[in-house]
């Protein structure tokens, strides 16, 4: 696997957490960029194991996304720092995130 020979005898452990996070595919790979170029991430599958669900939940995080930015005029960080999620290796994100939102009049 990526030039690594792993033995019969050996287990394999899956960390969820590490999808996507490839810095030669992804750079800086734990910083939040809504910019960033997904086009290869792996969020649900690809080849025979793609999601059938996946263009739903596709539509959905979009409606719910727009729905949700729509509703103000800004969003900053918050005054505290943010507290990254430790307790699982199976997905990464946040613990805390504090953010500072100005609603739309």
């Amino acid at each position: 696997m990526s030039g690594v020979r792993i033995p019969a005898v050996n287990m394999v452990r899956i960390c969820f957490g590490a999808v996507n996070r490839d810095p030669k595919e992804f750079p800086n790979p734990n910083e939040f960029r809504l910019d960033r170029d997904m086009r290869n991430h792996l969020a649900v599958g690809s080849g025979i194991h793609y999601c059938m669900g996946a263009p739903l939940a596709r539509a959905e995080a979009k409606i719910t996304l727009d729905v949700f930015l729509d509703r103000f005029a800004s969003i900053k960080r918050g005054p505290t720092p943010a507290l990254r999620q430790t307790f699982t290796p199976l997905g990464l994100g946040f613990e805390r995130l504090p953010l500072l939102l100005e609603r739309v009049d």
